[in-house]
């Protein structure tokens, strides 16, 4: 009598464990609307079998969500259908096809029900990779503060200079890459000694010639 007891009890502890994989009675922690400048997005901290709704997706855009530390897997669904858009470990890119998706973090692929925390991020890979000078800090080109996606552009990063009241200034011995470089009417761009840009692909100079100013000893 006591054996079957205990076997009833396994079964429907299995059963409750197993349950909690199922998307469908998870609980939703919060919406939160993703940033689309290409900055990250902080998702509400989630422990395991929660999940947060994630809206204002452009469609088309590519995006990656991540898991802030340690090991876990992520899966983003379809909020009308539950079906998987994209699953991973810590990181999960994919390209966005509805508005709004469920983003759910377990501590193992196997969810097996381990209590799990992370941070969770969300950005815009779409528009990250355009970076727009805004000066919001100063005239340091090389303070992430200044640029709207909130770090100094790279070599793959394609660079607009609009009209802003701190134009930026690449300071002294410092080397530059980006990709394309567009600087708009009206705007600046100031090379300091010994300074380096180096241009991969398209460089745009809509304001006057005297708006990209070099040291003598700098190089373009």
């Amino acid at each position: 009598m006591k054996s079957n007891i205990i076997l009833i009890l396994l079964i429907v502890f299995s059963i409750n464990v197993t349950a909690q994989c199922d998307a469908t009675i998870l609980s939703s922690q919060s919406t939160v609307a993703v940033d689309n400048s290409g900055a990250d997005t902080p998702v509400t901290l989630l422990f395991n079998n929660e999940y947060d709704v994630l809206s204002t997706f452009n469609i088309s855009d590519s995006y990656t969500i991540r898991a802030g530390t340690g090991s876990g897997f992520l899966t983003v669904r379809n909020v009308t259908d539950n079906s998987v858009i994209a699953s991973g470990n810590i990181s999960v890119n994919f390209t966005a096809t509805t508005t709004q998706v469920e983003v759910h973090y377990f501590a193992s692929n196997a969810c097996d029900g381990t209590f799990a925390v992370s941070n969770i991020t969300v950005q815009n890979n779409t528009a990250a990779s355009t970076n727009v000078w805004d000066g919001s800090s100063n005239s340091n080109w090389n303070d992430s503060d200044n640029w709207s996606v909130g770090t100094v552009p790279n070599s793959t990063t394609n660079v607009t200079i609009p009209n802003v009241t701190n134009k930026p200034i690449i300071s002294a011995s410092t080397n530059i890459e980006v990709n394309n470089l567009t600087i708009e009417n009206s705007s600046s761009l100031i090379l300091s000694s010994n300074s380096s840009l180096t241009v991969n692909g398209t460089f745009a100079n809509s304001s006057t010639p005297s708006s990209f100013l070099m040291n003598s000893s700098s190089s373009f």
